[in-house]
């Protein structure tokens, strides 16, 4: 079964034997932690190709691009009722928080620092309702 490979998977061992020992003498002449951690992730690529012989991870796979088309559908209407709220909210209960606001003076709103919390902007309302 390894005897009888395709050429892809020679280049990636070819690419990543390489690359790693390359990785390995740079890292012999400088220390720091960057070229430790792309180490580890090469290592770690090398191991990816050993992922194709196991059915389970084939079955997961082939489930979830199943059910991509299904979430890319349900991540869309759960934008567009964000900006719908968050458009709605703009209008309504924009300009009203800003520090310094008497009305929240000594409030756990004012302690807490919760100042970027606000409908004064789009983005702002955005972050507000993903808080919320």
């Amino acid at each position: 079964r390894l005897l009888h490979r395709s050429p892809k998977v020679y280049r990636f061992d070819i690419i990543c034997s390489y690359g790693l020992a390359a990785l390995e003498v740079a890292y012999l002449f400088s220390q720091t932690p960057l070229f430790a951690r792309v180490m580890t992730l090469s290592r770690m690529a090398r191991s990816l190709r050993l992922f194709r012989y196991i059915v389970a991870l084939g079955h997961l796979y082939t489930l979830l691009t199943r059910l991509l088309p299904t979430y890319l559908q349900l991540v869309t209407l759960l934008f567009l009722v964000s900006y719908i709220f968050a458009t709605v909210g703009v209008q309504a209960f924009g300009g009203r928080i800003w520090e310094g606001n008497d009305a929240l003076k000594d409030s756990d709103f004012e302690k807490g620092q919760y100042w970027a919390l606000n409908f004064n902007d789009f983005a702002s309302a955005l972050m507000t309702l993903f808080v919320v």
